[in-house]
């Protein structure tokens, strides 16, 4: 895929204005927060909240009784970009996490809130910074996979080099 100097330039002049280790900036930065899932759960499902998992929930649990914020995300898709200090890794898709903690079988209750998903606020950023106009809504009459591809063919116009991925994983995103 060719590539134009100021686009380059622009997409590194963005990186640059906001932390690298933000998780909405670069996942990679954050890995041993996220737990990695190997395919994308059904819309409700259960987890013993054990080891990761535990973690990732307790840190949820807190935002939420501090800041009444529920930070738990499945992200869905990313982005890597090659720049001069090595790879940038962004989510593409952020699903909010309903959640229930049931404290005798300690277990955590998780269902997707698909009506609540949304593009990484970074990458609108960077896409309207390359593009100079803004990435259009998701249509609302698609399944979360075929969003996930429609925001890929979207963002695939952008001159630059990058690569995507389905990869999902589950963190807090806040």
């Amino acid at each position: 895929m060719s590539y134009s100097p100021t686009n380059i330039s622009d997409f590194i002049h963005a990186l640059s204005d906001m932390p690298k280790t933000d998780m909405l900036v670069n996942l990679a930065e954050a890995a041993e927060s996220l737990i990695h899932l190997d395919e994308l759960p059904k819309d409700k499902f259960q987890i013993k909240a054990e080891g990761k998992w535990k973690s990732v929930w307790q840190l949820a649990n807190k935002f939420r009784l501090e800041s009444d914020v529920n930070s738990l995300c499945l992200v869905f898709g990313t982005v890597s970009s090659k720049l001069q200090n090595g790879t940038v890794i962004s989510p593409l898709l952020i699903v909010p996490l309903n959640w229930e903690y049931t404290r005798i079988s300690n277990t955590l209750q998780l269902e997707l809130d698909e009506e609540a998903i949304e593009i990484n606020p970074y990458i609108k950023f960077l896409y309207s910074e390359l593009n100079n106009g803004s990435l259009n809504d998701i249509p609302a009459d698609l399944d979360l996979k075929e969003k996930l591809d429609w925001v890929i063919r979207e963002f695939q116009n952008v001159s630059l080099e990058t690569g995507f991925s389905h990869e999902i994983y589950i963190g807090n995103f806040h």
